[in-house]
């Protein structure tokens, strides 16, 4: 038998950010010329602390999947390089772009544009990097820091262009060759001035060729609660829903799949990548309960030997459509609870009765599902003792899992003179809302994760349901 401190003393030592190295065994690419390419950089994992409080994962970049896809349509030559999943440094990632024409880079791959990381220096450094080997490449930045603060990317880096709000159609009007002073959605220098254009609107997805995956090391992603054979799926875009605390600039109005398309998709990661586990990353993925119902048939008639998860409200489930989502392989899901104060909720324009709350995860644990429930530190107006009344909350609600997060006011973003200094340069939200420090927010983050995860209660539910149980406790002790 293992002796308990030894084995916690160990997933201590490896519960750290994982590091970036230098001299790391990856294939590389040829010489071959390439039409384009996209980097997904590296962020730290399995939380960033710095500027805030970020949760980072090993899983695909979806939006670049497409944008890579919607290029190869055309017949040209792409490449995607994921420094995430491959730990690449920003010297090793635009190496491995170094064949490339025109290289974008993300700042925020899909299933971060909803909480973007609040700082981004390592995305600054690729950029230096693809410049420093090749002046002369076009390199475009896509994601949420562009988006909101053109002007600043465009002052502190040498990216040539950003790419304002979802990527897609823009990548296909640049690979088709037309000036970027034609195309909507950018903004880029002229005549040493910063030129934004508006955003354009937006597309359907039903648009989108199926996600170039393989372009992506697949074999590397996984999801803590679910495995590995990973993939993410979305059915739909945006959220009908006017949520304060979430931040909304990169997806537009709400906008789903048809169910045969997404059903595509499902048949594509599982026949052609061997997928079997996948997170739909839809914001409210059950608000379209047709959709679901659509693709939990398919793949119960198809019988396949999969694994999902998926977010969505508590307001938007009932025991018919969890019954069938279990039946088609649901393992998780994972709810905004917010807080334990009914007010400070009411304040974020997103209020559920608590009994609607208790029945929701009543029914998710009854059919043996799992649930994860997201809080948040730091909202408006929110007391030190409406925070503890949220853990106490919690561990009176009882979800198998619960994520604390410090709220990040990306709605009241601004960029002044008094941020514009060298040592905030790849910085783009304030860390907090006003009337807390992020040490005290921190404190309680650490202190919510104790008295749950600690609790007598959490103990034998974790070890009840083991997969992933090293990758978990490191989630736990990178909290701490």
């Amino acid at each position: 038998m293992v002796p308990l401190t030894p084995f916690f003393f160990w997933v201590k030592l490896n519960a750290s950010l994982t590091p970036i190295t230098k001299d790391i065994a990856t294939s590389t690419m040829t010489d071959t010329p390439l039409d384009a390419a996209f980097i997904n950089p590296s962020f730290g994992y399995p939380i960033i602390k710095e500027k805030g409080l970020f949760y980072t994962k090993m899983w695909p970049p979806l939006s670049l999947a497409y944008c890579a896809a919607i290029m190869e349509e055309r017949g040209l030559k792409v490449a995607i390089v994921d420094a995430q999943a491959e730990r690449l440094s920003p010297e090793q990632a635009a190496e491995r772009a170094s064949a490339a024409g025109q290289v974008f880079v993300s700042s925020s791959p899909l299933d971060r544009w909803q909480c973007p990381v609040n700082e981004i220096k390592n995305v600054y450094a690729v950029i230096q990097s693809l410049k420093a080997g090749r002046p002369e490449r076009k390199v475009f930045l896509i994601g949420a820091h562009g988006t909101t603060f053109p002007e600043k990317i465009l002052k502190e880096t040498a990216a040539d262009a950003v790419i304002l709000g979802e990527p897609e159609i823009t990548v296909k009007e640049l690979s088709q060759g037309r000036p970027i002073e034609d195309i909507e959605g950018v903004a880029y220098r002229r005549d040493g001035q910063v030129v934004v254009h508006e955003k354009r609107k937006y597309l359907s997805l039903n648009e989108f060729p199926k996600p170039a995956f393989h372009l992506l090391p697949m074999e590397k992603y996984y999801f803590e609660f679910l495995g590995k054979n990973f993939a993410m799926l979305e059915g739909s875009r945006g959220c009908p829903y006017a949520c304060t605390f979430c931040y909304k600039d990169m997806y537009g109005p709400y906008r789903v799949k048809t169910s045969k398309k997404l059903i595509g998709e499902v048949e594509y990661a599982v026949e052609e990548f061997g997928v079997r586990n996948i997170y739909f990353v839809d914001l409210t993925f059950t608000i379209n309960k047709k959709q679901v119902l659509d693709v939990c048939d398919f793949i119960i008639g198809r019988r396949y030997d999969l694994g999902w998860a998926c977010q969505t409200r508590f307001d938007l489930v009932d025991e018919p459509i969890l019954k069938k989502m279990k039946e088609a392989g649901c393992r998780l899901i994972q709810f905004g609870v917010e807080s334990g104060t009914e007010e400070i909720v009411r304040k974020t324009n997103k209020y559920i009765p608590p009994k609607t709350i208790s029945e929701g995860l009543r029914l998710v644990h009854k059919l043996g599902m799992e649930s994860v429930a997201f809080i948040m530190f730091g909202l408006p107006n929110e007391t030190a003792e409406n925070m503890v009344r949220s853990i106490q909350y919690v561990k009176k609600i009882n979800p198998t899992y619960v994520a604390y997060n410090i709220a990040i006011p990306y709605t009241e973003a601004t960029y002044d003179a008094e941020k514009a200094s060298p040592a905030n340069e790849g910085v783009f939200f304030p860390e907090t809302y006003g009337g807390y420090s992020k040490e005290f927010l921190d404190a309680m983050v650490k202190k919510g994760m104790i008295a749950f995860y600690l609790s007598p209660r959490t103990i034998p539910k974790v070890l009840k349901n083991p997969k992933s149980l090293i990758q978990k406790i490191k989630l736990f002790l990178a909290a701490l």
